[in-house]
């Protein structure tokens, strides 16, 4: 397993492929058109999107790549997105990316039916991608309510048994700042991560 099987993975998701990436607004348009998103905020709205879509896909990506059920994981996954036109797209992205892995493979090595983030996983453990480019450790950084206390192994311990395992933290830093946030309210993560020194992975 080397960077070839990554760089044959990345190719074969490049959007000059004919997959039709370019072809889906993922509801943008249903925004614009009932006037929620107007142009000054076009910026913020793809940068928080991405944020927030890419956090959930990259588990789904993760979890398909350490071979769970493809078909369960992407059922799962159109159950966390309420968009149907999201729902939509990344499904036909996710037939056509597989017919694609499938045809270069000169066989059937992933299913059909999946969506695109689940496919994309599955993909990367048949070329034989290594864990140490497929996605992020999981980190958590906590503030405690007052009067309260806790230390990250103890943290760790509590989700564990009450969570999936891909869900629980590695790193947890405890902090008693507020976390920042833009004016909609939304914890801005990349800041977070910017800011934070992960120490060491405590399991």
């Amino acid at each position: 397993m080397n960077d070839a099987a990554l760089l044959r993975l990345l190719q074969l998701a490049d959007s000059a492929l004919p997959m039709g990436a370019a072809a889906h607004s993922f509801g943008l348009e249903t925004l614009a058109s009932e006037g929620a998103l107007q142009p000054e905020g076009i910026e913020e709205f793809l940068r928080d999107y991405l944020e927030e879509a890419g956090a959930l896909d990259s588990v789904f990506v993760r979890r398909a790549w350490r071979s769970e059920n493809p078909s369960a994981l992407s059922e799962e996954w159109s159950a966390r997105k309420p968009a149907r036109e999201s729902r939509e797209a990344n499904l036909k992205l996710g037939r056509r990316f597989a017919a694609l892995v499938n045809r270069w493979s000169d066989a059937p090595v992933i299913e059909d039916h999946l969506h695109y983030c689940v496919a994309f996983g599955a993909a990367g453990a048949v070329l034989g991608v290594p864990d140490t480019m497929m996605g992020e450790k999981v980190g958590a950084v906590v503030v405690l309510k007052p009067g309260h206390s806790a230390t990250g192994p103890e943290i760790v311990e509590y989700l564990k048994g009450r969570i999936a395992d891909f869900k629980v933290p590695q790193f947890v830093v405890i902090t008693e700042q507020m976390l920042p946030r833009n004016p909609n309210g939304k914890v801005i993560k990349k800041r977070i991560r910017e800011g934070v020194n992960w120490g060491s992975p405590l399991w």
